[in-house]
């Protein structure tokens, strides 16, 4: 009880009971709350909950869940597409925006039909948003296909808000996170347009009005696009920038600032530009190709591993696969190793760089050398024997068996031009 309150408590006569003198604070207490506090007959803004118990999930099979991305992105939940500055984030939002809505399959992203995408573009300008959409068409085919055109025409809106308000939740009065007029604006618009099925807000930063770093701030961000999401039945997705501990591979990607960002959301993709130790192991530019990884995913299994791809010079991504690239040829290279040592190896010898005629042994380190020279931090004992049987799976060598000192060997030959005939004695089994 608070100063106030005693104060306005009668002091007990004398020889008062300590009960009596409960029972009148009380007394005080309850005539002050049905003067002053909260009535009990006020009506509540929504119904009250009414206890309807689990049977309704017992007795009918539950719905399946819907999705936008089949077995990937769910339908009617909200996610977030993280990513270091000038990655590609914008670039995958449009493209993943073109596949949504022509369902156009986009590298590992194939749509469930066409869905209506609105995409909210709060940095690029109209002009560089232009081009953009256009490059973004031309590099996915779509240009090719009437038809695509027409559903793309129908199905897709990507609008400029460079220059004008776009901030939807900031502080009110009360320093309190609020929605704000834009949010009105914005919640009217998608109303009025007669139903969309996904929006994307690139970037959060210049829709948000918060603190980046206060966690309840960003969960009420969550749940202002939580709103729209539920009250439209649609997908919502917004952009946001990596910290520069997370772009540096030194921490787990949640976004810049609180961890609310990424521990509200159902969903997330993260992107990232190949590393410099992967993009040499490939021989592949590390800025030429980025990574994407899914974070993220409440309702579906993880994809098993990451999906690369190319960045064009007109800044688009294509799907590439840089280690099946690195196979070819690492195998290629195998090949011709082969064929220039002018020698027959077993698997083994090559493997552990080997063997028990020592006057054989420079050639089989040379096919070795080769190898280790272009890819030098490959592991040959460890790395060897796939390259092998990458090499036979793509018919550029194969094992063949040969008695060799009255033993029955396999050894490697290569398929390339100028292999020597065999040099070791005796005859093919």
């Amino acid at each position: 009880m608070s100063i106030p309150d005693i104060l306005h408590v009668p002091m007990p006569g004398k020889g008062e009971a300590p009960q009596t003198l409960i029972d009148k604070i009380r007394d005080t207490r309850g005539k002050e709350q049905a003067e002053y506090g909260p009535k009990d007959d006020r009506k509540p803004a929504r119904p009250l909950l009414q206890w309807r118990g689990v049977g309704r999930f017992l007795d009918v099979e539950p719905e399946p869940i819907e999705f936008i991305l089949a077995g990937c992105l769910p339908a009617g939940i909200v996610g977030a597409i993280f990513a270091t500055g000038g990655t590609g984030k914008t670039t995958l939002a449009i493209q993943l925006s073109v596949a949504i809505a022509t369902g156009k399959q986009f590298g590992p992203f194939r749509a469930t039909k066409r869905h209506r995408v609105l995409l909210l573009a709060g940095e690029d300008p109209d002009g560089i948003l232009h081009k953009r959409v256009k490059d973004a068409v031309s590099a996915m085919g779509v240009s090719n296909s009437e038809s695509l055109i027409t559903s793309l025409r129908e199905y897709f809106d990507a609008v400029s808000l460079q220059g004008e308000e776009r901030v939807i939740i900031s502080l009110d009065d009360q320093a309190n996170p609020a929605r704000t007029e834009t949010y009105s604006w914005l919640y009217q618009s998608i109303s009025e347009m007669g139903g969309i099925d996904v929006l994307i807000i690139d970037p959060l930063s210049r829709f948000y009005g918060l603190n980046e770093n206060d966690n309840a701030h960003a969960t009420a961000w969550i749940a202002c696009l939580e709103k729209l999401a539920k009250d439209f039945g649609i997908t919502v997705l917004f952009l946001h920038h990596e910290s520069k501990a997370q772009a540096s591979g030194n921490a787990k990607s949640t976004g810049r600032g609180a961890s609310a960002f990424r521990d509200g959301i159902r969903w997330a993709i993260s992107l990232s530009e190949m590393d410099e130790k992967t993009a040499n192991t490939c021989g592949v530019e590390a800025n030429r190709h980025i990574v994407a990884e899914f974070t993220k995913s409440n309702y579906t299994a993880r994809w098993p591993g990451p999906v690369y791809f190319r960045r064009s010079d007109a800044g688009m991504l294509d799907q590439v696969n840089p280690w099946g690239d690195l196979a070819r040829e690492q195998a290629e290279e195998l090949a011709a190793g082969l064929a220039d040592a002018g020698i027959e190896v077993t698997r083994r010898e090559l493997v552990k760089g080997c063997c028990e005629d020592e006057a054989r042994l420079p050639a089989i380190n040379s096919i070795r050398d080769k190898i280790n020279d272009r890819w030098p931090e490959l592991k040959l004992r460890k790395e060897l024997d796939r390259i092998i049987d990458s090499a036979i799976r793509l018919s550029l060598i194969k094992e063949e068996s040969r008695v060799i000192n009255r033993t029955s060997k396999k050894v490697l030959v290569s398929f390339r031009s100028g292999c020597p005939k065999s040099k070791t004695e005796g005859a093919r089994s």
